[in-house]
């Protein structure tokens, strides 16, 4: 796995834990974790809802954008959370 990504999900967890924030790591990089061939480039994270300006404040260093809603395929409302952390592009959301 890239070295970045790595020390990028271990400033995440520090960050989250510290602040009993519960999320989940899906998309390539969850993927590759597994086993499987992918070359992961960023890093999706799904946090609770209630969480996405907490996170935003807990990454205020890295320049996290405003909650922005997405537009989903589903029409289930979802919003997230975008920054790069040492070159990695993060989204979180919930």
């Amino acid at each position: 796995m890239n070295q970045r990504i790595t020390q990028v999900i271990r400033i995440i967890h520090e960050k989250m834990r510290g602040n009993h924030i519960m999320w989940v790591l899906v998309g390539s990089t969850n993927l590759q974790l597994q086993g499987m061939h992918v070359a992961p480039r960023d890093l999706d994270i799904v946090i609770q809802h209630k969480d996405l300006e907490k996170v935003r404040e807990l990454f205020s260093e890295y320049s996290p954008s405003d909650v922005q809603e997405l537009k989903t395929l589903s029409g289930e409302r979802a919003w997230d959370v975008h920054t790069t952390i040492k070159g990695i592009e993060c989204q979180f959301f919930g």
